[in-house]
Formats: C-alpha cells, sequence, structure tokens
C-alpha cells in the first residue's frame, strides 16, 4: 500500500502535466487490468502476487532513478512508462492479494484481515 501511495505522489514528476499522467493511468489501466485479471486469477495466484509486487517494485525503482539524474526533462515518455507500468502492477496486485486473502482466511477472521491488508 505503501508502494501505491509513493506512486501516486511522484505523478507530478513522471510528465510535465500531472492531468496528461492521470489520463495515461486511466485508459491503460481500466481494459488491461480487466483483460488480464480475468484470465488469470483463475490460474495463478501466488506466483501473480509474488510478480506483480516485483515489477512494480522494479518499474518504481527505475522511475526513482530515471529523475534523480535527469537533465530538463529529458527522460519524460521512458519516466511516464515507468510510472504507469508500476501503478499497474500495483493494482494487480491488490487485487490478487484481497482474493487470496479472502479465500484462506476463516469468517471469523476475514475481518480483520482485510483491514490489516489495508
Amino acid at each position: 500500500m505503501l508502494l501505491w501511495y509513493n506512486i501516486v505522489f511522484a505523478t507530478g514528476t513522471m510528465n510535465c502535466c500531472i492531468y496528461v499522467t492521470f489520463a495515461v493511468m486511466v485508459l491503460l489501466e481500466g481494459p488491461l487490468r480487466m483483460s488480464y485479471n480475468a484470465v488469470l486469477l483463475k490460474q495463478i495466484r501466488r506466483k501473480g502476487i509474488a510478480f506483480f509486487i516485483s515489477a512494480s517494485s522494479i518499474c518504481f525503482i527505475i522511475l526513482i532513478t530515471l529523475q534523480r539524474y535527469e537533465k530538463e526533462d529529458e527522460f519524460w515518455i521512458p519516466k511516464l512508462v515507468f510510472g504507469v507500468v508500476s501503478k499497474l502492477m500495483v493494482q494487480s496486485y491488490m487485487t490478487y492479494m484481497f482474493t487470496i486473502v479472502s479465500e484462506v482466511s476463516p469468517t471469523f477472521f476475514r475481518a480483520r484481515a482485510m483491514s490489516a491488508l489495508l
């Protein structure tokens, strides 16, 4: 969850305009997440969790590295791409985590497990 907040707070540094960044995130996130979550959520659960959180972390580290070593908006397209992909991956991670927690936890502990996950 902390990674998600960091990505959202870093949207102002991904592109020259924060509105363009959010527009790209919205346009890509909806159709992509619906398409691959419908297929992959039934097949890979724990592997999906590990893959999505690892991919999101790697993309966010690359984004931070590009922000640190750039000169005057030199890498704005790679920063936008890595930022949007990182947010997409962390959103997919949350989908997989909510599914696993609701399936694995007994009914008595489910509410506490969901609140701890948030």
